[in-house]
């Protein structure tokens, strides 16, 4: 029978599954106190602290590795290195990682062997909560007895864990594992971790020698998670909040002077973990720093050495062209969002505003006669009817705009056709044809979106039937990124407009190859449907926004390298580890020369 999920508190005692440690080397240090343990942070951390004399240690909770998305069970393993973690008196812990391509660390458990079991259906195995419960009573001994341990965060992996053993590849549960990587401290079980990316910070906190600290660090901060406490709430102090108010900085100060701090991920940790240690936290916890006081008022502006004085001077200078310079930055900021902002209206905007940034963009791509009709009929005192007419060539497109909240209906989609229909009787002519663009779900952000199925089958039905077009404001959006980012000709990007049904933003310089069946570590996997592929083509991948672009080094065919690979060929692809990961299922495309003709 299962048991009952409880709280991570009442969780396992991983007493039964003890994790294997390896000391970090020693350093020389000038100060002995405090002690300083850094887990899962960067060696380069470590040398800078050693040179400023401190005394530093590293540890880890482990690596997560990928292994093939399944419903199948492994073992969880153990890279974790904690030795002496339980002597420390000041902890900094980075939960962001780099997984491994492979298994890490040895098994917890093995067949017909009680262990830790982790699901793989997320393609991702990591035992970090196992080591985070191992270390969780030290750590909390540490905060509850004055220490500090300080987080950088980052989501849950959401790994599905389980206390069990294994019969004939079936795992048989004795107790469901409610643990994870935050399980280090009790205190972090009711934070909410929400997964959430940005840069846009601002600091809650003002003239707090941890403020400042995180003030001078602002430019270098992105937050990946916000976090919501979920009890106790007024023990909690907000330190940082994002453009929408959400909490990506917190802190906790116990009746010990010990304190928990949890900040955003931030590119140069090293800098400012010295920052903190030599500046911000003898003052914020002097008890961790004996000695501190000693000689402290030969810097008092009457005492201090003239060359230090002069050196101080210099250093204020420089913060003032430093503030100069960003106050530069940010007006730029400033700039940028204002001419480039008609990119955000084409996902946000109704009315006015989005016609506006549907024309800019429509130029952008390489229309010459766009002519917004509604200015036109507005002057000629006319009722309003379509929003622009693209007249580059023939046919003319008439082009309805509308954002809306929901999905679009009947009359949203096909009053292009109706406005297309009256043209052509005004006009006395046949080569008009309707283009529908909506802003749908407008509220919500566009990878939230319902972007697969847009319109219902019977309007894509209806539009083919008309020789009518439905187009997205995001894939619109997409089409204007991806011509910047590729340098794409109009003549290719152009014609996707004049199509019927449901208009996609893959120009007509790309012809699909097929889907990804499988991806390695360098390379994927893709079953030819369409087209042929040759060693030197350039390829391209279809990410949520961007398409990747490389050329095909070579090609594996049946275990077996191939110059050219045809429709029903199995296909390994080489895939720049640089570049962003494949995922199964994403499209292929093998470009073409350019187009050198119009639309006619």
């Amino acid at each position: 029978m299962f048991k009952k999920k409880q709280t991570p508190a009442a969780s396992l005692s991983i007493s039964e599954a003890p994790l294997l440690a390896s000391p970090a080397k020693a350093s020389p240090v000038k100060n002995v106190k405090p002690k300083v343990l850094l887990m899962d942070l960067d060696r380069s951390v470590q040398a800078v602290l050693v040179d400023a004399g401190i005394n530093t240690t590293s540890g880890s909770l482990g690596t997560p590795f990928q292994v093939e998305p399944s419903s199948r069970w492994i073992p969880a393993r153990n890279s974790s290195q904690l030795a002496g973690y339980a002597e420390q008196e000041i902890i900094f812990i980075d939960l962001s990682f780099d997984a491994a391509s492979s298994a890490v660390g040895e098994k917890y458990s093995g067949e017909d062997v009680t262990g830790i079991w982790i699901e793989c259906t997320r393609g991702l195995v990591d035992s970090r909560a196992v080591a985070a419960m191992e270390v969780r009573d030290g750590f909390s001994r540490i905060v509850s007895t004055g220490g500090v341990v300080v987080v950088f965060a980052s989501p849950k992996t959401g790994m599905t864990m389980s206390y069990g053993k294994t019969r004939g590849g079936v795992v048989r549960t004795e107790q469901e594992l409610s643990i994870d990587e935050w399980s280090f401290l009790s205190d972090l079980d009711y934070i909410r971790v929400v997964e959430s990316h940005g840069e846009e910070i601002s600091i809650c906190e003002e003239r707090t020698p941890l403020s400042k600290a995180l003030s001078e660090y602002l430019p270098d901060m992105r937050f990946e998670c916000t976090l919501v406490p979920r009890y106790d709430e007024e023990k909690w102090r907000v330190l940082a909040k994002n453009k929408f108010g959400e909490t990506v900085a917190l802190a906790r100060t116990l009746s010990s002077n010990g304190a928990i701090l949890i900040l955003p991920q931030m590119q140069h940790k090293a800098g400012f973990i010295k920052r903190l240690l030599t500046d911000a936290f003898p003052e914020m916890f002097p008890g961790l720093f004996p000695g501190i006081e000693k000689g402290r008022w030969t810097h008092l502006s009457e005492y201090e050495l003239a060359k230090v004085t002069k050196l101080q001077s210099e250093r204020h200078e420089l913060v003032k062209r430093h503030e100069s310079e960003m106050e530069r930055i940010a007006a730029d900021i400033t700039a940028a969002r204002a001419e480039e902002g008609w990119l955000h209206d084409l996902l946000t905007q109704t009315g006015d505003p989005l016609v506006e940034a549907v024309v800019i963009a429509l130029r952008e791509l390489g229309f010459q006669s766009v002519v917004d009709m509604d200015k036109i009929r507005d002057r000629e005192r006319k009722a309003r009817r379509e929003d622009l007419q693209i007249q580059d060539c023939s046919p003319t497109l008439v082009v309805d705009i509308k954002g809306i909240n929901n999905f679009p209906g009947d009359e949203d989609a096909m009053q292009a056709f109706k406005h297309a229909t009256l043209v052509m009787r005004e006009q006395k002519r046949v080569d008009v044809v309707g283009l529908s663009i909506i802003n749908h779900q407008r509220h919500l952000p566009p990878l939230q979106r319902d972007n697969s199925v847009p319109f219902r089958r019977e309007l894509v039905d209806v539009a083919i039937e008309n020789f009518q077009g439905l187009l997205t404001t995001w894939d619109l959006y997409r089409m204007v990124v991806n011509k910047r980012r590729h340098s794409w000709k109009p003549d290719d990007v152009k014609p996707v407009l004049y199509g019927h049904g449901r208009l996609e933003p893959v120009p007509k310089h790309y012809c699909l190859l097929g889907r990804i069946a499988q991806v390695w570590s360098h390379a994927f996997g893709v079953d030819i449907e369409n087209s042929s592929v040759k060693v030197g083509d350039a390829i391209a991948l279809e990410f949520d926004i961007y398409f990747e672009e490389t050329s095909v080094a070579s090609l594996q065919v049946a275990n077996a390298s191939k110059a050219e690979a045809v429709i029903g060929d199995k296909t390994g692809i080489p895939w720049p580890t640089s570049s962003a990961r494949p995922k199964v299922g994403m499209r292929v495309f093998v470009i073409k020369a350019a187009a050198s003709t119009h639309v006619s």
